[in-house]
């Protein structure tokens, strides 16, 4: 008596197949993908986050859609593990652009982009100190989603998916941000985001 093969799956430990794990990516990544639609269209932050986020909501139902009880708990935990490592790659991404800055005597000031974020939030009446505040939120908040996103894409954190990615992320920033910084330097800002990025 043949016994019948059971069906194929993605992974034993990565039960969304890639197409739904890459529906579930969207979400996570709204303060990039909303920076990138501010850059390229000139609408507000808060226009631009809140369509990407309603969308990514959209992409995140359908994704789990008739997931089970193990799929969530799987989902669950990636999510966790790319929140701390996120909050990781944050921290560690600023200190060493400091670090570059620092140590090069470079005149570019790598957190200019924190303070832009905030007065696109809170507007450009507001101080310093507040824009700074309510930008490094979403600064981390972006950064961790980046993390997030890798973690349900990629089944294990290897270097060469880890820099494919972080290429990913330096080829959008050296693409979109110069002009919208209004950057003097592009060598400056490219040694500053490279370092950080890798």
């Amino acid at each position: 008596m043949q016994t019948q093969a059971p069906p194929a799956t993605d992974a034993p430990d990565a039960p969304f197949v890639l197409r739904r794990r890459l529906l579930l990516t969207v979400l996570p990544c709204t303060g990039g993908c909303a920076v990138a639609v501010l850059i390229l269209t000139n609408i507000s932050l808060w226009l631009a986050a809140g369509a990407v986020a309603l969308l990514g909501a959209g992409a995140a139902r359908i994704a789990l859609q008739q997931a089970d009880q193990q799929q969530r708990a799987w989902l669950g935990q990636r999510v966790r593990h790319g929140v701390i490592a996120g909050v990781a790659a944050v921290a560690a991404y600023d200190v060493i652009r400091y670090g570059i800055k620092s140590v090069a005597s470079l005149s570019l000031w790598p957190f200019h982009a924190i303070a832009m974020f905030g007065e696109q939030f809170i507007g450009t009446g507001t101080s310093t100190t507040a824009q700074y505040a309510v930008g490094g939120i979403y600064h981390l908040l972006t950064g961790v989603g980046f993390i997030v996103a890798y973690a349900i894409v990629f089944r294990r954190a290897r270097w060469r998916t880890a820099i494919a990615w972080a290429t990913a992320l330096e080829a959008s920033a050296l693409l979109l941000y110069p002009s919208w910084l209004g950057v003097q330097s592009v060598n400056e800002f490219a040694a500053v985001s490279i370092g950080g990025h890798f």
